[in-house]
């Protein structure tokens, strides 16, 4: 039997009882405790302990002993609950419904203002998500959220995955857009839990995130990028993919460029939002992926020349069309001859088609953003600068992305080395060609260790 020494006095623990299928126990110390013995899922033994706030003499000597036991069972009830919330167990008050929760999640970050109209109306996709995997499982449109736990939770995401189709409707989903659903659902449950109260305990506990695989980024070689750019001119749109070629910027924001946002004047670009095509309808977002989403790029050489050719093809278009012409999209660089915006998906079928006319490989309008991220590359840029260029979060997503791209650099890092130090003579290698060494750093005895590249 367990026991607690208090100075030279043994008292031992008395009135074992069984909560939730755990030992509970009582003890005797200088005050009255309660002591909670009870084992995790991983085997681990814990103890918990809570103070009635009543002494060992009160106890014995002035009738306490009534009070003590009504906040003892006071105590088991509350421990009960804590058990209860880690196994996953909800507070029988719970009556609203997953997706009356998800509902009114929407609605409060609508209401504080921390989800753009974009981000609002497509997190209705999410919840027929749900509804989707709560009718092929369950065969109802909606659950309690007292009924929905941690494994059913794994079970929609794992539906998900194994059910769901990509853009195309063939390919499964990628790691990356399960993840974007994962951003949706856990600080919903977590908000449900955490502020609301609707639920014991935070059921994404333990939910990794799935992995998101690195692809490889493909880009047009410099051959390449010479022969789709000599097909453009001939193009409705060649000037648009011109400008994305030369600056990588995302397909959204392209089409968010206005005229009010190029400084021609210091001939700046300021890159200030995104425009997305969802459910025939545009939507406006002036809040990007990220601060550095927001930025500003020099006009490079010839850039002004092509904005101004397009300014002035607008304004014809204007008197030409006249009635017919839609003066909605006013000051937006991305429209057609009646001033429609360019569809999304229009711009990016003619890449392949403009890809098909230059006899090279076909490429996606995202890869142009490569494209454009390699040439600053080779020419010398540093990570730091692609990240600014392009908008990345972090030097890290760039890190990811375009690392390989840098093994030139590298390379190039390597044999300047060695011709400081003149390794060639070092190595017995004075006719060698300083372009077939690659120097291998290695902290092994404060030496540098040089290997030859087998041709």
């Amino acid at each position: 039997m367990l026991s607690n020494r208090i100075g030279a006095k043994k008292f031992n623990l008395q009135k074992t009882e069984i909560v939730n299928g755990q030992k509970f126990v009582k003890k005797f110390t200088k005050t009255y405790m309660c002591v909670f013995i009870y084992y995790e899922e991983n085997g681990k033994r814990k103890q918990y302990y809570k103070t009635t706030g009543i002494t060992k003499s009160d106890y014995d000597n002035r009738g306490k002993k009534g009070e003590a036991e009504k906040k003892r069972k006071e105590i088991v009830e509350e421990f009960q609950k804590t058990l209860d919330a880690k196994k996953g167990k909800r507070y029988d008050n719970a009556n609203i419904t997953v997706l009356q929760m998800c509902r009114e999640y929407i609605e409060h970050k609508w209401r504080e203002r921390e989800w753009s109209e974009l981000v609002y109306i497509m997190s209705e996709n999410y919840l027929n998500k749900m509804t989707r995997f709560l009718k092929t499982k369950f065969n109802v449109e909606d659950m309690k959220l007292s009924d929905f736990d941690n494994d059913l939770l794994r079970q929609f995401y794992d539906f998900e995955k194994n059910t769901s189709k990509g853009r195309d409707g063939k390919t499964p989903i990628t790691g990356n857009t399960l993840k974007h659903i994962r951003c949706f659902f856990h600080p919903a449950f977590k908000w449900a839990h955490y502020d609301k109260k609707w639920i014991g305990t935070n059921i994404t506990d333990g939910i990794k995130a799935p992995r998101v695989i690195k692809k490889e980024a493909n880009f047009l070689t410099k051959e390449d990028y010479y022969k789709f750019w000599a097909v453009l001119d001939s193009h409705e749109l060649g000037d648009l993919y011109k400008l994305d070629l030369l600056y990588g910027a995302r397909r959204s924001e392209l089409l968010f460029w206005q005229f009010k946002n190029l400084d021609f004047e210091h001939e700046i670009i300021h890159i200030r939002g995104k425009l997305i095509y969802y459910c025939e309808r545009w939507l406006e977002d002036t809040t990007l992926k990220s601060e550095k989403s927001l930025r500003a790029l020099p006009f490079l050489p010839g850039v002004k020349d092509i904005l101004l050719k397009i300014k002035a093809k607008i304004e014809q278009n204007k008197k030409d069309h006249r009635k017919r012409y839609n003066h909605k999209w006013d000051g937006f660089v991305m429209v057609d001859e009646l001033g429609e915006l360019y569809k999304p998906d229009r711009l990016s079928r003619n890449v392949g088609m403009l890809c098909d006319k230059a006899g090279i490989k076909r490429v996606t309008m995202h890869q142009l953003r490569h494209s454009s991220a390699s040439a600053l590359l080779a020419s010398g840029a540093s990570l730091k600068m692609v990240q600014e260029w392009l908008g990345h979060a972090s030097i890290q997503t760039t890190g990811d992305v375009y690392a390989h791209l840098e093994m030139n650099e590298k390379i190039k890092a390597g044999q300047r080395l060695a011709e400081h130090m003149n390794f060639n003579k070092l190595m017995g290698n004075e006719k060698k060609d300083m372009g077939k060494l690659i120097v291998d750093f290695k902290e092994e005895d404060s030496n540098v260790k040089v290997v030859q590249k087998s041709s």
